[in-house]
């Protein structure tokens, strides 16, 4: 080769080396600067992009999330608070009316039979004339005069305005408890003692046994040690003697109507027999049967000048108690 040849070929191949090392140079300048990064490891670099992009992108999301709208209260009313126990529930219910129901008046115990029972006495009204009802001397074998001192004790404990302002009734519910504990039979007649109460009264006629013409006969019975000594008749003797009532009515059945107090009829007694009469069936003048009555409590009441009578229910299982409640009116009138 000329060597003008050979020059000239240096000077190519020189040229090409200076382009290839600008060319690599400028390459490496290129791939320190990142230019191909995305190229090169796009796959690579993928997956962390897309970690970084969601953990970046749920708290922002959340944050500008529409809210759920409220309910309407129009549409959906508030809950009434629950109560706070089962007394809550009741004070916001409204109450049933209950019929008004007066006491009944608490009895005082005015002594005890022979067997220990109380002698109870309920009384009503606060005045000065006082009346006395004494029910169950003869027990048991008389049980519908005790079933009507019951019903007059409930129906004055519900309508006290019965009772006018000047009286005071006291009503002795039963006076032989001993013998209407022994049920109905003829036996519960007299107390534990087998003595007629009715009959062991302090009179000028009182006998331990007396004639049975025309009496009572269905059980033996006597009339005591003597005049008042049985328990249940001294106690009742004391109460009328502290209480001093005006007039008393003793209740027996059955149908011999009013019999005033008295050996000889006292003009008291018949006095209030006749208003008593005025205003009911019970007979009067009495049914006279013939039997010579002793030691009665009517009696030994008349003495000690109380108006008193015994009155006789129409049978032994009604206890009149419709026709009681005018005779009830009339003896709370009854003045003499």
């Amino acid at each position: 080769m000329n060597p003008q040849r050979w020059r000239t070929f240096s000077r190519i191949v020189a040229l090409v080396w200076v382009v290839n090392v600008i060319g690599l140079a400028a390459l490496a300048f290129a791939f320190t600067r990142g230019a191909f990064g995305d190229l090169t490891f796009s796959a690579a670099k993928a997956p962390a992009a897309t970690a970084s992009a969601t953990l970046q992108l749920l708290p922002t999301q959340t944050a500008t999330r529409t809210p759920l709208p409220t309910p309407s209260p129009s549409l959906t009313p508030s809950p009434s608070p629950l109560p706070a126990s089962p007394t809550a529930v009741q004070d916001t219910q409204t109450p049933t009316p209950t019929p008004s129901l007066a006491p009944t008046p608490a009895p005082r115990v005015i002594g005890h039979s022979v067997e220990g029972r109380p002698l109870q006495v309920f009384t009503f009204g606060n005045g000065p004339l006082k009346r006395l009802m004494v029910f169950g001397i003869h027990g048991g074998s008389e049980w519908n005069t005790v079933a009507l001192a019951d019903e007059l004790i409930a129906h004055l404990s519900q309508h006290p305005e019965l009772i006018p302002p000047e009286n005071t009734l006291d009503v002795l519910r039963v006076v032989n408890p001993d013998g209407l504990a022994r049920g109905r039979g003829p036996e519960s007649r007299g107390n534990a003692h087998s003595v007629d109460l009715n009959r062991n009264w302090h009179t000028a006629n009182w006998a331990e046994q007396w004639p049975l013409e025309g009496c009572w006969t269905g059980y033996p019975l006597n009339g005591g040690d003597g005049p008042g000594s049985e328990p249940e008749v001294i106690w009742l003797r004391r109460f009328i003697v502290a209480e001093k009532p005006e007039a008393i009515i003793s209740y027996h059945s059955a149908a011999l109507g009013i019999l005033p107090g008295g050996i000889t009829p006292y003009s008291r007694s018949v006095s209030l027999a006749e208003a008593l009469a005025a205003v009911s069936d019970y007979p009067y003048p009495p049914i006279k049967t013939g039997c010579e009555y002793t030691g009665q409590f009517a009696d030994w009441s008349a003495l000690q000048g109380i108006a008193a009578v015994d009155l006789e229910l129409t049978d032994h299982e009604q206890t009149d108690f419709d026709q009681n409640l005018l005779l009830l009116a009339a003896f709370l009138a009854w003045r003499k």
